[in-house]
């Protein structure tokens, strides 16, 4: 992949932090998966090469404002873990660097076509948006037991 659609990620980082800010970390997460989503599916269409780069300058895109998103959302969720699950998530991003491309690479030898690794890279997108999904919940859940923990108290 060009270091043009690498570097766009890395610009918009910023730029998710900001629409986090104002709108929400797991609110703007699922937009972006669902663009990733829609973006990893086009490209396994695989359309003119106008289309495909669209679609992954716009992916790339999503993947940068999801970072933002992410470092938005750890210091509200784990206040108490915040060192320890930033260095999840940095690892997370280093395993996603190798292991995607190394993914879509054995899933070309296999298939003969790059189609198959979009597709999965869209299956994980999908899965993250229930993952998130799974989250939120139980982060509610925990919203409205120490609400009612902090009325006991008041009485």
């Amino acid at each position: 992949m060009s270091p043009l659609l690498w570097q766009l990620g890395s610009f918009l980082r910023p730029v998710g932090g900001l629409i986090s800010d104002k709108i929400g970390g797991a609110k703007l997460l699922y937009f972006l998966f669902i663009g990733m989503t829609i973006c990893m599916l086009t490209v396994s269409m695989l359309p003119p090469l106008l289309f495909v780069t669209i679609a992954l300058f716009i992916g790339m895109g999503c993947l940068g404002m999801g970072n933002g998103a992410v470092f938005q959302l750890v210091p509200q969720r784990f206040q108490k873990e915040i060192g320890m699950v930033t260095g999840i998530v940095g690892a997370a991003g280093g395993i996603g660097g190798f292991f995607l491309p190394n993914i879509l690479g054995i899933l070309r030898d296999w298939t003969g076509t790059y189609a198959s690794g979009f597709i999965v890279f869209a299956m994980i997108t999908l899965m993250a948006v229930g993952l998130l999904a799974f989250a939120q919940a139980s982060w509610r859940k925990e919203w409205k037991l120490a609400k009612s923990s902090k009325k006991a108290v008041q009485l």
